[in-house]
């Protein structure tokens, strides 16, 4: 062939791949059942272990799943209550019952999160959607945005956490669409909602608060 016909080929494909587009083909989903102890992923931990972090990905999650979630560096991850699920964080305020950092789009449906310091940490410019959460019992805050992260919450409840339902800090965002945030404060003089530093709180539909008298 001729150098002229190869170079025509080479652009004719350059061209046609540029027009081609890009497939993202998802992944799983992974099953995960907590209250099996002989079930194939028995933790979301496990879960995420055998998940790419690039996504889109989805974990079904069942019964109580006694651990301290860690989401980092994931896009398009979500963690699915099979039909619901619940998170326990345990005694020890030191760790965070799910902590979410640097991650874009990790959603959480139909789970119910308790104990851990904080229940749901979104922080590192991470993106992060619930639908139908409970969160409560906590020994600090239910849900902390912090560090230019952005967190949706639909149709959920922060409840009967020691410090705070929901803590928006350092130049966070969160949206609030119905549901509740009662009772929490328990350790610090009825904390419902702070938003601090810089950080931006929408609530829209019908939301409710209280906080403990």
């Amino acid at each position: 062939a001729s150098l002229t016909a190869l170079a025509n080929a080479s652009t004719c494909f350059a061209l046609s791949s540029m027009l081609v587009p890009t497939v993202v083909k998802a992944f799983g989903p992974i099953t995960v059942d907590c209250s099996n102890p002989k079930a194939k992923v028995k933790t979301i931990a496990q879960g995420l272990a055998q998940t790419p972090t690039a996504g889109p990905a989805t974990l079904l999650v069942s019964g109580t799943c006694h651990e301290n979630v860690t989401i980092q560096n994931y896009q398009y991850l979500t963690i699915q209550g099979n039909p619901t699920a619940t998170i326990d964080g345990g005694s020890d305020i030191n760790f965070d019952a799910v902590d979410i950092t640097y991650s874009r789009e990790v959603t959480l449906n139909d789970l119910t999160v308790s104990g851990g310091g904080d229940g749901i940490v979104c922080g590192s410019a991470s993106v992060c959607r619930a639908n139908n959460l409970t969160v409560e019992g906590t020994l600090d805050t239910g849900i902390v945005v912090g560090a230019d992260a952005y967190f949706r919450i639909n149709r959920s409840t922060l409840q009967e956490n020691a410090v705070a339902g929901l803590w928006l800090v350092f130049d966070a965002g969160a949206d609030l669409f119905g549901r509740t945030v009662q009772d929490n404060g328990l350790a610090a003089n009825g904390l419902g909602i702070v938003v601090d530093s810089g950080s931006r709180l929408r609530i829209t539909n019908d939301f409710e608060t209280s906080t403990v008298p």
